[in-house]
């Protein structure tokens, strides 16, 4: 059986404000008051990514220093 992505499934121009996770999937809070749930969440907004940001706070919050200030720092990408 083939599947695809629903393009009534994305959310475009809209501002991730907080992402949830559980043991059944995420909650993404966007700006406009909505909350989306899903089983993963895919951040497309660029080099200084609030998707990003948010899962490296996570990430440091559940085992800090997981993701370094050098890391998270887009100079050492380049």
């Amino acid at each position: 059986m083939s599947e695809s992505l629903d393009p009534s499934k994305f959310r475009c121009g809209r501002t991730v404000k907080e992402i949830e996770e559980d043991a059944s999937g995420v909650k993404v809070h966007l700006d406009d008051g909505s909350i989306e749930t899903g089983d993963i969440v895919v951040g497309a907004d660029g080099v200084h990514s609030t998707v990003r940001q948010i899962m490296w706070d996570h990430a440091n919050k559940t085992a800090p220093g997981t993701i370094s200030k050098r890391e998270q720092s887009s100079e050492w990408f380049y």
